[in-house]
C-alpha cells in the first residue's frame, strides 16, 4: 500500500490480504499494516480498514478523533485524542479486551498483544490469554515499553527494567536487576539494555 502526497492510497498484490479494497478519496495521513490487513487514518481522525476480515480488515471503530494506529500480527489498536483505546481483529492477538477509560498516552505491540502506558505512568496489557492479560507489571513510574515477537520490557524512570510475556522470547529471570538503564533494543526473541555508564 502506498500513500500519496494528497492523502490518497494505492494498493496492489494479494487481493485477500489488502491488495484490493483500499478506500478511495484523499486526506489519509497514516497506513498501518499487520500480516493480513491494512488500517488507514484520515486527517479527521477516522479509520478505514481492509484486507483479511479475521486479521483486522473489518471491524474498525467508527467516528473521529483517533490519532495513531498500532498493529499486532493480526489485530489493531487505535489511540483516541481523549486517551481511550479501540481494538479490532483477531481476538487471540489483542483484538478484544482493550482497557476501558481514558488517559492512555502510548501503545506498543508484540505479535500477540498490546501494552499501553497511562498518564499516571502505570501499564496495562492484553492479548494472548495467560501471557499478557495476567502478568502486566503493577505500580507506576514506567516511561517506555519495548517488545520482541512475544514479550515486553518496560523501562522505569529510575532505569530499572521489568519484563513479561513469552519465556522463549525475552521474558526471562535473566533480565538485569538494578537501576540506571537508559535504553533497550530488541530482536525478535531477545532484549539488550544499555546503562548510563555505557555498560
Amino acid at each position: 500500500a502506498a500513500l500519496k502526497a494528497d492523502g490518497s492510497i494505492s494498493t496492489w498484490g494479494n487481493a485477500i490480504r489488502g491488495g484490493t479494497g483500499a478506500p478511495t478519496g484523499t486526506g489519509y495521513t497514516q497506513i498501518t499494516a499487520n500480516n493480513n490487513a491494512y488500517a488507514a487514518l484520515k486527517f479527521d481522525g477516522s479509520i478505514t480498514a481492509w484486507g483479511l476480515t479475521t486479521g483486522g480488515g473489518s471491524g474498525a471503530p467508527t467516528g473521529t478523533g483517533f490519532t495513531k494506529i498500532f498493529a499486532s500480527q493480526n489485530a489493531y489498536a487505535a489511540l483516541r485524542n481523549d486517551g481511550s483505546i479501540a481494538v479490532w481483529g483477531d481476538s487471540s492477538r489483542g483484538g478484544v479486551s482493550a482497557p476501558s477509560g481514558t488517559g492512555f498516552v502510548d501503545i506498543w505491540s508484540t505479535a500477540n498483544g498490546f501494552a499501553a502506558l497511562k498518564t499516571d505512568s502505570s501499564l496495562t496489557s492484553w492479548g494472548a490469554t495467560g501471557t499478557f492479560n495476567t502478568t502486566t507489571p503493577t505500580g507506576t513510574g514506567y516511561t517506555q515499553v519495548f517488545s520482541t515477537g512475544g514479550s515486553f520490557a518496560a523501562l522505569k524512570a529510575d532505569g530499572s527494567i521489568t519484563v513479561w510475556g513469552s519465556t522463549s522470547e525475552g521474558n526471562s529471570t535473566k533480565a538485569p536487576a538494578g537501576t540506571g538503564y537508559t535504553n533497550i533494543v530488541s530482536t525478535g526473541t531477545a532484549f539488550a539494555a544499555i546503562k548510563a555508564d555505557g555498560s
